[in-house]
């Protein structure tokens, strides 16, 4: 037996067999190769130390919370230790559970469990290696790892964490109790050494680090921080939060191989791994899956951020789906095939790719065999720097809706993504240049067809520097050696333009062919720079969309006109360069808005004309005393719709008229063997109407708020105001607020005032024709002559470079014509129709000046009216009239109308 050599509670051990060990001893071991065996160690004062190089083993040994700075197993020199079934626990703060400051093995057999919960580095060393041959192994960390290879020594393994060579599944386990062996840490680990984690076994791995924080795993070696490098089995590694930390040239972050057929499956929450070489690196030699889920910053410094490849004859697929930055120096993401399975690259919401040294952020290859198995699917819902590269068969390209394709080249000129042969394309998202980017040349080569329903924008972003915004010279070509085919299918294209007559010149997409999808054509906005010469273009124009075959004649349309000045521009399809390239040409004719300022001229004259039986639509007598009666108010309500074309056809104009007008008698005098009535009157108009281009379809909207004052005077010979002559005679001030509005640059909301002062003179003789026992029918010959002095304020629009002032708008109105009237004969006959037929004419030209140049309205000077009503004498005080009526002429004018009218009589 061995005999305690007693020391102050220290007790000694010679060479001879042990068998029991008491509570309350400490155990030192002086000699080499001692055997500890024992079931007895259980109190909270012991402990096992070396302090020479030894060999130990502990068997069936439990060791709980000790004392502040003690270590429950000690290694002072170079050692190695082998653990079977043994329980090493530290729960106390400041304390080590293992301890080993310098270059040392720790080896398990089978079942133990390492539990370290102190709040200091609790497990140091140069090499811990769990290596077993059962199951139900576990190393539980809390407060972090520190092996560090300070004596620099190349031996194998120097620097490793765990490493595992054994024919068992292992679970590396940093949360949660899921597998073999199980490591759970909240804490760091630090590595100088070769590798932080390695793995070498033929069965399943499964690697999780989770809830670590701001704390890392981190390495400076050659080599890696986490490294798979199983024959058989699936390997899943699974981390959360905190970082992977690689800074030597030559290392990666996690590197994942697996040569017998399992999968390789690696998943990351919130972790950033940088990695000087490669982030991530997963290779499969043998069929199995590679599937990478990853969020987080991945830093690829030197080559790749992200590298997988599968090899061998047995088909693997890929799938890499990541939602954090992906970035590299070199290539962001690299995925390889040789076996002809799928792979797929899921760029997610959030998910950013950048090659920062202007190679391909991803690159692809398929090296199927002749049978074009396996496909190359990449779907991008986040944002993709540069650009790419694929090779193979079966491309599919999907820039979804939130994902955005910014286009670069650091050395740039030009920025070439290739997509394999007969790749495809589809377009839902953004597809645009970096800020700042200007006369690029960007190429999609192998595209067999380019769905488009997102959005294209080859101009310099708006929103960049404003002295590059309004360059122009980016190109985006796509193409597939003549055969590929761009489907329109409700998207849109954006791009700068200068537009000179002589030099102009744009931004270009350039297409093998174009056809119309479901959804419709492209929509196309062109942005004209600041710096544009704005005039008649010559020639075919300025070639904006280049098609170097077919393309359907409702591919593209332009969204909002491009208009400067008196000048539109329009998208046309065919010229002599290209029958079906599309052009920007200005041979359509003027701004829509013309239409509208000329339009608004027109209604100011006429909104508040009227006749008197307009105004005054019963008899002056009482019907019952036939008295001359004081006629104390009267209210008539107008609305109108009417179409007519102007400036020689240019324009298709469709108004819509509404007018209130109040009016009072405010005195009766008899003059001349008749009666004068004198009388004041107000009211309000609102005018609106559409100018539409006749070529181009273009609108532009204008409306008027008009506000009324005026006197008039009447007088009637037989004041039953039906026979015999009558003299009528008004003046009234009228002013108008306008508005012009319209899409792209016609207008901006263009606001401005104008006034009219109108006098008009109307007379009138009333005889009977017919009379029956009901009716005397009486005719009225009448004529009325309205002079209007139409004012209006100078403007210029900044929005469509357009200055507008007044010329000529004034001008004589001429109305002849007779009124055809069933005068009751009854004083119970209450109900009294009447007919009407007016030739008018207008002198005024209608005439405004659009940056010097005289344009006019060109409208009809002479129109045919009838008009056709009922007078109801609903009392001896109140009638009413209600009435409808159109007017006609040449270039389509045409107007419908309809008024009613009250007179009440106190």
């Amino acid at each position: 037996m061995l005999k305690p050599y007693l020391s102050t509670n220290i007790i000694l051990f010679s060479l001879i067999p042990l068998t029991s060990v008491h509570a309350s001893t400490y155990y030192q071991e002086t000699v080499k190769n001692t055997v500890i065996n024992s079931n007895d160690i259980i109190k909270n004062e012991h402990r096992v130390t070396t302090t020479q190089s030894r060999h130990w083993m502990i068997n069936s040994v439990a060791t709980p919370s000790l004392a502040t700075n003690i270590a429950s197993l000690k290694a002072n020199d170079r050692v190695t230790r082998f653990l079977e079934s043994a329980t090493i626990e530290n729960n106390h703060q400041r304390n080590n559970a293992v301890l080993i400051p310098s270059a040392q093995t720790i080896t398990t057999a089978s079942n133990n469990n390492i539990k370290v919960n102190g709040d200091s580095k609790s497990l140091k060393g140069h090499y811990l290696n769990i290596d077993h041959a059962d199951d139900n192994s576990t190393l539980s960390i809390s407060d972090g790892i520190d092996v560090h290879n300070q004596r620099h020594e190349q031996s194998y393994n120097y620097g490793t964490l765990l490493e595992n060579h054994r024919d068992k599944s292992t679970t590396i386990n940093y949360d949660s109790q899921l597998g073999q062996i199980k490591v759970k840490s909240d804490g760091a680990i630090y590595n100088s050494g070769i590798a932080g984690i390695t793995y070498n076994g033929d069965k399943d791995i499964t690697i999780n680090i989770k809830d670590v924080g701001s704390r890392h795993i981190k390495t400076g070696a050659a080599f890696n921080a986490i490294v798979n490098e199983g024959e058989k089995g699936n390997i899943h590694i699974t981390l959360n939060d905190g970082s992977i930390m690689n800074t030597n040239n030559a290392s990666y972050g996690i590197k994942s191989i697996n040569s017998s057929g399992g999968g390789n499956i690696i998943k990351s929450n919130n972790l950033n791994i940088s990695s000087m070489k490669v982030g991530i690196y997963a290779e499969n030699d043998h069929g199995g899956e590679i599937d990478i889920v990853s969020s987080g910053e991945i830093f690829g410094t030197a080559e790749k951020g992200i590298f997988a490849k599968a090899t061998g004859t047995v088909k693997s697929n890929i799938t890499i789906s990541r939602s954090g930055n992906t970035i590299s120096d070199n290539i962001g993401i690299y995925a390889e095939n040789t076996n002809g399975g799928d792979i797929t690259i899921n760029n997610l919401d959030g998910g950013i790719i950048i090659s920062s040294n202007s190679d391909s952020s991803i690159m692809a290859t398929n090296k199927a065999s002749n049978d074009k198995s396996g496909k190359i699917t990449t779907n991008n819902n986040g944002i993709i720097y540069g650009y790419v590269t694929y090779s193979g068969h079966n491309v599919q390209f999907n820039n979804q809706g939130n994902g955005e394709f910014k286009l670069y080249h650091g050395s740039g000129g030009k920025v070439t993504s290739s997509f394999g042969t007969d790749g495809k394309f589809s377009n839902n998202g953004m597809i645009k240049f970096l800020d700042a980017s200007y006369n690029t040349k960007a190429t999609f080569k192998g595209v067999a067809e380019f769905t488009h329903q997102g959005t294209i924008d080859i101009g310099v972003d708006a929103t960049s520097d404003p002295i590059t915004q309004d360059m122009v010279g980016n190109t985006i070509t796509i193409e597939n050696g003549g055969n590929g085919r761009f489907v329109s299918n409700g998207g849109s294209l954006r791009v700068n333009t200068y537009i000179d007559p002589i030099n102009g010149k744009s931004d270009q997409l350039i297409i093998d062919n174009a056809i119309t999808g479901p959804k419709g054509s492209t929509i196309v906005h062109i942005h004209p720079t600041a710096d544009s010469n704005y005039g008649k273009l010559t020639g075919d124009g300025i070639e904006i969309i280049k098609v170097k075959g077919f393309s359907s004649p409702d591919a593209f349309r332009l969204d909002a006109p491009v208009v400067h000045g008196d000048y539109e521009y329009g998208l046309v399809k065919g010229g002599t360069q290209s029958a079906h390239s599309w052009f920007l040409r200005n041979t359509y004719g003027y701004n829509p808005a013309i239409g509208g300022y000329l339009a608004n001229m027109k209604a100011a004259n006429n909104l508040f004309a009227h006749s008197l039986h307009d105004r005054a639509i019963a008899s002056k007598t009482n019907l019952l005393s036939n008295t001359a009666i004081f006629q104390n108010l009267w209210l008539r309500t107008r609305i109108a719709h009417s179409h007519h074309h102007s400036v020689n056809h240019s324009f298709n104009n469709r108004d819509n008229t509404y007018l209130t007008q109040l009016g009072s008698d405010i005195g009766l005098w008899q003059v001349a063997q008749g009666n004068l009535h004198i009388g004041v009157m107000g009211g309000y108009g609102h005018y609106k109407n559409t100018s539409t281009s006749q070529q181009t379809g273009t609108q532009a909207s204008s409306q008027m708020n008009g506000y009324n004052l005026g006197l008039y005077g009447s007088w009637f010979e037989n004041d039953n105001g039906q026979l015999g002559t009558y003299i009528d005679a008004w003046s009234q001030y009228s002013w108008f607020r306008n508005r012009i509005t319209g899409k792209g640059n016609i207008s901006d909301a263009k606001k401005y005032n104008s006034s009219v002062w109108s006098n008009s003179i109307e007379l009138g003789y009333g005889f009977s024709i017919t009379k029956n026992q009901r009716y005397q029918i009486i005719l009225t010959p009448q004529a009325q002559f309205t002079y209007n002095i139409h004012n209006m304020s100078s403007l210029y629009d900044n929005k469509s470079h357009l200055s507008v002032t007044d010329d000529k708008g004034s001008g004589l109105v001429s109305r002849l014509g007779a009124r055809l009237y069933g005068l009751g004969i009854e004083t119970n006959q209450m109900i009294q129709p009447y007919v009407s037929v007016d030739w008018i004419n207008a002198t005024a030209k209608n005439q405004l000046t659009f940056n010097g140049k005289h344009l006019k309205d060109d409208s009809t000077k002479n129109l045919i009216e009838t008009k056709l009503g009922l007078v109801s004498y609903v009392s001896n005080h109140l009638s009413t009239s209600a009435q409808i009526g159109s007017q006609w002429g040449k270039d389509n004018y045409n107007q419908l109308q309809a008024q009613l009218t009250f007179n009440y009589n106190f």
